[in-house]
């Protein structure tokens, strides 16, 4: 196959030998171009070493997507729902310690849990409220004696005594302690004029969580 030359030598290639030492391989292949076209064509004469094509621009990352107008309205509206909450919450907690120190009885000593204990037992008949201010396993039959004898009166006669608790000597050892006092047991007579009756007596408490009684004795 004939050979031309001109700004550039093209060599026949034998397709049986791609390796053939007469191709100049560096040589670059002429090729017609458009004036103002600046994509790469086929056949276009490249200097070598010069990359093929134009670099392309470096792509920005797209932006965030915008929250929705009904999402931020959804957060808004879950935020404000737990606060509400954590609000309701604390009162209830803050109300129920109120509660809960308005309805303790005070039992912060032996004297003023013996006033206590004295009307919820003799005059309220109260065994719920009176075991409030009792310990886990009290000895108080003398107190049940006492009481049983008020009642009988109480019958007999109709009437309604009332007792109330007096010269309160405390003795204070540690978490336990002894109180000597005494009950006055006022009952009505027909004259209208109430005849006391003076009982000295003896209480023994324990320090368990404040003062409670846990047992008694009549003394005389």
């Amino acid at each position: 196959m004939p050979t031309r030359r001109g700004a550039a030598s093209l060599v026949s290639v034998d397709p049986s030998k791609p390796n053939d030492p007469r191709v100049d391989y560096g040589q670059p292949i002429p090729r017609p171009r458009k004036a103002g076209d600046d994509e790469v064509l086929e056949g276009e004469i490249i200097d070598r070493g010069v990359p093929i094509g134009r670099p392309s621009p470096s792509t920005p990352p797209p932006p965030p997507p915008k929250k929705k107008p009904a999402a931020t309205r959804r957060t808004i509206l879950w935020t404000l729902l737990g606060i509400a909450a954590f609000i309701c919450l604390g009162g209830i907690a803050a109300t129920y310690v109120f509660y809960r120190k308005a309805a303790e009885p005070d039992r912060g000593s032996p004297t003023v849990t013996l006033v206590q204990y004295v009307e919820a037992k003799f005059n309220s008949r109260d065994a719920i409220h009176a075991a409030d201010f009792e310990c886990s396993s009290p000895h108080l039959q003398a107190i049940d004696q006492a009481i049983n004898a008020i009642r009988a009166l109480e019958v007999k006669y109709n009437i309604a005594i009332s007792v109330s608790v007096s010269d309160l000597q405390p003795a204070v050892r540690g978490a336990t302690a002894d109180v000597s006092a005494h009950l006055n047991v006022a009952i009505p007579e027909s004259s209208g004029v109430d005849s006391v009756q003076v009982q000295k007596w003896s209480f023994h408490f324990v320090n368990d969580g404040g003062w409670r009684i846990c047992g008694a004795d009549r003394l005389g």
